[in-house]
């Protein structure tokens, strides 16, 4: 170690090299020196993890945009096979009204009857129009008023836990 740590120290090294050297506590009563290098070292990590977090995200991306177009080309093929299967005059037809397709080497294909269904594209307004018999409440502390509550009155409530804790703040 130089007598004056800077951030280029870390550089080439791994990141559990560079965890290692700042593994012991700080000496206290030495100057700010010690801090120095355990800030660069601090600073040096979250260098890494800001990188490691970003190609997470583009690895992620990558992997949903494949996942969806192998979802549109799975329901493009589905819905050839439902049409398909729906005029096709050589496909078995069930007594409701569906169509039914067998080959037991590769898999059974069925087109439900129709059906009548509703899909809801507002619910404000259907809740609107068909009033409070049609609402779902559900319920759920608000932690953060209970929080400021508890430190208020100093309650002792079951199911919480009182502990002091000082924050660190740094800003590069």
């Amino acid at each position: 170690m130089t007598d004056f740590p800077n951030i280029a120290e870390f550089q080439g090294k791994t990141e559990e090299e560079v965890i290692a050297e700042v593994s012991e506590p700080i000496k206290t009563g030495e100057g700010l020196l010690p801090y120095r290098k355990y800030l660069y070292a601090l600073k040096y990590l979250l260098r890494g993890l800001d990188s490691l977090g970003q190609y997470r995200e583009a690895v992620v991306r990558s992997i949903d945009d494949d996942m969806s177009k192998k979802q549109e080309a799975i329901d493009n093929i589905k819905g050839v096979i439902r049409v398909a299967m729906i005029n096709d005059p050589t496909i078995d037809k069930t007594k409701t009204g569906g169509s039914t397709l067998k080959l037991p080497d590769i898999a059974t294909a069925s087109v439900s009857k129709i059906k009548d269904k509703v899909r809801i594209e507002d619910p404000k307004a259907v809740l609107e129009a068909l009033g409070k018999d049609f609402e779902k409440v559900v319920v759920s502390l608000d932690i953060p008023k209970a929080k400021k509550h508890i430190l208020e009155t100093g309650e002792e409530i079951k199911g919480t836990e009182k502990y002091k804790e000082r924050t660190l703040s740094i800003r590069f």
